[in-house]
């Protein structure tokens, strides 16, 4: 008796698109006590394998600040204001949701920069913004 058995295999191969992400911190020097649209963090952002959405950004506070020091935080595109702007919470962070996605399209760069206005109590006080999560359907 002769017995034949046949393994089919399904072999599927699917790609999702990815979003690459390039952070620069740009205030790395003393901050000015009442500074207004004050460039904290510069975001390059890649669509590759298809276009990307982003649906907002979670950016938390560092240096030797605190949250009161911060005014509303936001971020652009080529001095177009895109996401609502917020202040931080207790916990040091802000989420800032795209007023409607922001479409990366494969292949394409897009450039964000997140600014915050400022109400230091003191001069010479160092802050810095950091990325947290960026809410993507990629």
């Amino acid at each position: 008796m002769i017995v034949l058995s046949f393994v089919l295999l399904n072999i599927s191969t699917s790609f999702a698109a990815q979003l690459e992400t390039q952070a620069v911190n740009l205030a790395v020097k003393t901050l000015p006590k009442n500074g207004v649209r004050v460039p904290f963090l510069q975001l390059d952002l890649k669509a590759t394998g298809g276009n990307i959405e982003v649906k907002s950004l979670t950016v938390n506070r560092t240096g030797l600040s605190t949250n009161e020091d911060f005014g509303r935080i936001w971020a652009e595109t080529d001095n177009y204001r895109r996401t609502t702007s917020r202040q931080l919470t207790n916990d040091d962070q802000a989420s800032l949701p795209f007023r409607t996605p922001l479409l990366i399209e494969s292949g394409k760069r897009e450039r964000l920069t997140i600014y915050a206005n400022l109400n230091f109590e003191s001069g010479g006080r160092t802050a810095a913004l950091n990325l947290v999560q960026i809410e993507h359907n990629g």
